[in-house]
């Protein structure tokens, strides 16, 4: 397992090398040699693995791991549920309602 955006946060893993090691426990994943899922062995919670679906940066989503997620949807300002939903767009948080 490894702690992928705390080590990308803390510059101990650039943002690349941090793509190649989820593609390769990605790799592993697919070919039956991982125990666990690849949310699990990357130390990502649900949301956190839900926003790296979306595409966002890892050194975005390391930054809102360690400082804080936004609060407010970044279109219509409203206070984000995250137990409705999200949706990145556009490398920023946006709720479901918009």
């Amino acid at each position: 397992m490894i702690n992928i955006l705390k080590l990308v946060y803390d510059g101990k893993l650039s943002e690349d090398d941090a793509y190649e090691a989820i593609d390769e426990i990605t790799d592993k994943f697919h070919r039956d040699e991982l125990e666990g899922s690849i949310r699990g062995n990357l130390k990502m919670d649900i949301h956190e693995w839900t926003a790296y679906a979306y595409g966002i940066d890892l050194s975005i989503l390391a930054t809102w791991r360690i400082e804080g997620w936004p609060r407010f949807c970044a279109n219509c300002m409203q206070i984000i549920n995250y137990d409705d939903g999200f949706v990145i767009l556009d490398g920023e948080q946006v709720c479901t309602k918009c």
